[in-house]
């Protein structure tokens, strides 16, 4: 079972799992015990637990690639066959590979949030945690990918699996020199590792391709009808924080509580 531990501020344990539904017993050495990426809501855990419930899209990867990409919209399609026509490589690092080469999570990690800076805030992202992402490493359910221009790397996205499950947790562009061309070629070479993404993930036995959320918020219409091109139908999704100490009981429902002032700002707003 993959699990990944870590330490979170006042040396909080969290254990994190994805996908899919484990009983307690043997994993809840920790205050926090997150489930993450869930299609169905808690049952029998209490009030006191943290639940959040989105949307996202998912592509069958038990489809043939020519019905996969038939699901594909003309405008994507057509980007990714331009894209293979360009100066492009694409490459793909599972958790084995990245143990031996640290220094490829050490970039992800540097160009992420160099990229995250690059948005001053306008896009909401938050940075990324390297104790988090090295005990996803740990758990052997990260992987990486990325597409290079001319050598030069200018997309990374980042996924997490488990079972027959992957999910996008993250994609970061080129983030300096973005002029008109640079912006073309950027469009073009996140089209083709994303779809190349999906065959590399398909070739190796997953069957849930998920896109990492799906929101009605204005500011993410172009992310939404960017993965929208490539087909997929729309799924509920779950993640739940389930207190096993006095300690992790007291941060759930602190966190319960800011969430719920959260929600009533936005709706008075």
């Amino acid at each position: 079972m993959a699990v990944a531990k870590y330490l979170q501020k006042f040396n909080i344990k969290i254990n994190e799992l994805w996908f899919i539904k484990e009983e307690d017993q043997g994993i809840n050495d920790c205050d926090i015990f997150m489930y993450a990426g869930m299609a169905n809501p808690p049952e029998g855990y209490g009030k006191n637990i943290l639940v959040r419930h989105g949307k996202t899209l998912i592509n069958d990867l038990r489809m043939s690639e020519d019905e996969l990409l038939k699901e594909v919209n003309g405008n994507t399609r057509a980007k990714i066959k331009k894209a293979e026509k360009e100066e492009l490589s694409i490459e793909f690092y599972d958790s084995g590979f990245i143990k031996q080469n640290p220094y490829i999570l050490d970039d992800f990690i540097e160009y992420y949030n160099a990229f995250v800076d690059s948005t001053k805030g306008s896009a909401g992202l938050e940075k990324k945690n390297m104790v988090i992402y090295k005990a996803y490493l740990d758990a052997e359910i990260l992987a990486i990918t990325c597409a290079k221009y001319k050598g030069e790397r200018i997309i990374y996205h980042a996924y997490l699996m488990n079972g027959n499950y992957v999910r996008l947790n993250a994609s970061a562009s080129v983030f300096r020199n973005f002029d008109e061309e640079q912006q073309k070629i950027n469009n073009l070479a996140n089209c083709l590792l994303h779809w190349r993404d999906m065959m590399a993930f398909k070739k190796l036995g997953y069957e849930r391709f998920d896109w990492g959320g799906y929101s009605d918020l204005e500011s993410l219409r172009g992310i939404n009808q960017f993965k929208r091109g490539f087909g997929g139908g729309l799924a509920d999704i779950y993640a739940y924080s389930i207190p096993h100490t006095i300690l992790g009981s007291a941060v759930v429902f602190l966190l319960r509580i800011r969430e719920q002032i959260q929600e009533r700002r936005e709706h008075e707003a």
